[in-house]
């Protein structure tokens, strides 16, 4: 949490990252109306209800307390795209698309655009990927400098030009 506190502006996104739910419906789906309002209000009784029918659904994703890269929402719903993103993708929106797959039901919880400052929850593995890194170096670091530092005392070494 330091380090990230540290170097926020090092974790700046590159791309649109968003908070979502959404299911995909086949198009000859019967209760759509009913699972629109319970995808929009999405309390208690609405998640038990998604859950009991969730076989029927072709994908569906109900943790929207996710930070997803909007290039991976875009391959899940391919009626999305770079030229209407900017249409669908806000804050608290709901939409519903349709293609030749299916309908596509989503609900936007939270956006994050190219510059923001990324979430800790999202950049939290690269974060200790660096931090393990930076130890792994350190420890090599060291345990060079004691080889060289024996090899000076013992007086076993040789210098090699090149």
């Amino acid at each position: 949490r330091s380090f990230y506190e540290e170097e926020k502006e090092n974790f700046k996104l590159k791309e649109k990252i968003i908070k979502l739910r959404f299911i995909q419906l086949p198009l000859q789906f019967l209760n759509t109306k009913e699972v629109t309002e319970s995808l929009r209000r999405f309390n208690q009784e609405d998640i038990r209800y998604l859950d009991s029918i969730g076989v029927q659904f072709k994908k569906l994703n109900f943790n929207d307390s996710l930070w997803v890269p909007v290039s991976r929402v875009i391959e899940e719903i391919p009626p999305l795209n770079s030229d209407n993103e900017d249409r669908y993708l806000k804050k608290s929106q709901f939409f519903e698309l349709e293609d030749a797959m299916g309908v596509y039901l989503t609900k936007i919880n939270d956006v994050l655009e190219v510059n923001e400052i990324a979430p800790l929850s999202y950049v939290e593995p690269r974060i200790r990927q660096v931090l393990l890194n930076r130890r792994k170096l350190d420890y090599i670091r060291k345990l060079e400098t004691e080889i060289i530092d024996e090899a000076t005392k013992e007086k076993v070494f040789e210098v090699y030009e090149k």
